[in-house]
């Protein structure tokens, strides 16, 4: 139910054929139709795109901006760089929002990855380029598409983007601020299982949502950027073992149960596991935090008791590991929305994560045994709630 096909922005029509073998490794070969929507956008002028330039510039503010500033000069272009020429950008613009954009929306009902970014990336050079390059490498490994294509886009968006970092204008463009989680995303198709950490673009990130933070709760693509980018955190931060890098810590996100719509009660439990996180590898690990221990698993609780009726599952059957060639040891679940089902794991994550880190359970002797059993029993019965 997960796996709906969501229209797409352009109406590019019924997605792609599957890609074959090519003599040329940087072509893709599935179709794009010339459409009238397709010739719409070909006509869009940078005040369509951006109609508030003045007095700011999403989230810029103009007049703090030097006419000097080169830096800021590079981020966009004043004449739409569509229609674009090269049909093999085409296809990767339309790769991202058709296959890749899902990703970053997964709990955004606006679906800003799909639908703004595209928009904005018409005039911003940096914007287009992470999109180009996350797409070729996404592609290189499902296909034989060549990577080095994506190592180029990568090359001329980091060329542009790095010497901006230090202009205090730029660093509060939500454009940019998008751009790097783009690229952190391109980091983690390269992560390897080992836990090793690569962080080219997370110093980028945090510049960003540092300069950004007072507005992240404002909507918009750039609250639509820090959830992603809190994701990819939990993400890294989980699989290497550490904290919440630090510049999360002052998100003021709903953290409630009060009554409210899925997407914000995914985002809640989301935010929820960055605490949890923070707890287990931080500086909270040690037997002072109890009370904060007992609250992260109390808020759990809460959370399941009062999710929205919609997150009970369409269809549920038991595992069934003794049943036969067939059987398996993990129960079927329909959802009815991506944003249902990532907030489910995260919020099982957490209980995980909570079970394995309860500050109660002795380190040594006889009664750690006897606490991590009764432990077990009462995780168990939680996990069938």
């Amino acid at each position: 139910m997960t796996d709906d096909k969501r229209d797409s922005p352009f109406s590019f029509g019924h997605g792609y054929p599957q890609h074959h073998q090519s003599a040329d490794p940087t072509a893709l070969e599935f179709p794009l139709p010339e459409t009238p929507e397709l010739t719409r956008i070909h006509s869009v002028s940078s005040q369509q795109v951006f109609p508030q330039r003045s007095p700011s510039l999403h989230g810029v503010d103009l007049d703090n901006v030097s006419p000097l500033s080169t830096s800021f000069s590079r981020v966009y272009s004043e004449i739409p760089l569509w229609p674009l020429s090269d049909v093999q950008e085409a296809r990767l613009m339309r790769y991202f929002i058709e296959k890749l954009a899902e990703s970053f929306d997964l709990c955004d009902p606006s679906r800003h990855f799909a639908q703004t970014v595209p928009q904005r990336a018409a005039i911003c050079p940096i914007l287009l380029n992470a999109v180009m390059a996350v797409s070729a490498r996404h592609l290189s490994r499902i296909s034989n598409f060549d990577p080095l294509v994506s190592d180029q886009y990568h090359q001329k968006c980091l060329k542009h983007l790095i010497p901006i970092l230090s202009d205090k204008a730029a660093i509060t463009d939500e454009n940019l601020l998008a751009a790097t989680v783009i690229l952190r995303f391109l980091e983690e198709v390269e992560i390897p299982i080992s836990g090793v950490e690569w962080a080219n673009h997370l110093l980028g990130t945090h510049v960003f949502i540092t300069a950004q933070e007072a507005s992240t709760n404002d909507g918009g693509l750039r609250q639509a950027a820090y959830l992603v980018a809190l994701r990819q955190e939990i993400y890294v931060a989980f699989v290497n073992q550490r904290t919440i890098a630090s510049v999360f810590e002052r998100s003021t996100t709903d953290r409630s149960v009060d009554t409210a719509s899925d997407w914000v009660w995914a985002n809640r439990v989301v935010v929820h596991l960055a605490d949890v996180i923070r707890f287990c590898f931080g500086e909270y690990n040690n037997d002072r935090g109890v009370s904060t221990y007992q609250a992260l698993v109390e808020y759990c609780h809460q959370w399941m008791l009062f999710k929205p009726i919609s997150f009970t599952p369409l269809y549920y059957k038991s595992a069934e590991p003794m049943a036969g060639k067939s059987s398996s040891v993990f129960p079927e679940i329909w959802l009815t929305g991506d944003h249902i089902v990532t907030a489910l794991q995260h919020y099982h994550l957490a209980l995980i994560l909570l079970a394995a880190h309860d500050p109660k359970i002795p380190r040594l002797g006889p009664n750690q045994r006897i606490a991590q059993q009764a432990m077990d029993v009462s995780f168990l019965r939680y996990f069938d709630d």
